[in-house]
């Protein structure tokens, strides 16, 4: 097939690691953005029982 040449195995799995690698790195910052998130909110809650007299 004219233009396949640069599809070897390898090149073919470099690129599906490094969309991994991507993605996954969005994940992880996804997930680490949701603790952060819930972090404040217990935070917040911590604060808002506070007696402040």
């Amino acid at each position: 097939m004219p233009g396949t040449e640069n599809l070897t195995r390898d090149y073919v799995f470099m690129k599906k690691s490094s969309i991994k690698t991507y993605r996954d790195i969005i994940f992880d910052q996804s997930i680490t953005a949701a603790g952060m998130g819930c972090m404040a909110a217990m935070d917040a809650e911590k604060y808002l029982e506070m007696d402040h007299g």
